[in-house]
């Protein structure tokens, strides 16, 4: 039985020897050569990155937005029962949750965007990119780069931007 070889040569194929009928008056390099089979194999090399993507994933999905859906939702019930309910006139005035929570978003919610709004432009996040920048390596190669660039020096440039192309 002949094994149908692939056409493609991609790096992420590997070759596996099905069997060998050497009895015929062929040589063993001739049937090794006609038995081959592409079969996909994902190395180590690629899982570590795809493992490690998937896992960048599932913490902003969970981070930014299911947690965070599950805190708002946490945050409202917490403040319904302990002060919505042992106060008399707010009780009063929010007679069911439901009422209370579209209250409570449509208040809770520019606030919040504006108070991030502010720390954006003028508080801690300015800083914190800063800071940021100044601690990675990336970026300190960058703006190397850019300044060597500048300078007309493009071999150096090349030299220290090859450990970030992807090979």
């Amino acid at each position: 039985m002949r094994a149908h070889t692939s056409k493609t040569k991609s790096p992420r194929l590997h070759r596996l020897v099905l069997g060998m009928d050497v009895g015929q008056g062929k040589n063993y390099e001739e049937v090794r050569n006609s038995m081959l089979l592409d079969v996909p194999i994902m190395k180590s090399s690629h899982l570590k990155p795809k493992l490690l993507r998937y896992w960048t994933y599932f913490r902003r999905g969970h981070g930014v937005y299911l947690a965070f859906a599950l805190s708002f939702l946490n945050f409202a019930v917490i403040q319904w029962r302990l002060l919505i309910e042992q106060v008399d006139f707010l009780e009063a005035l929010f007679q069911h949750f439901y009422v209370f929570t579209i209250i409570f978003f449509v208040t809770y919610v520019p606030l919040a965007t504006i108070i991030g709004w502010i720390d954006y432009k003028r508080g801690a996040m300015p800083v914190d990119a800063f800071l940021g920048a100044r601690a990675s390596p990336w970026a300190k190669d960058l703006a190397k780069a850019f300044i060597l660039l500048a300078e007309g020096k493009n071999e150096e440039v090349v030299e220290i931007m090859k450990k970030w192309a992807r090979k």
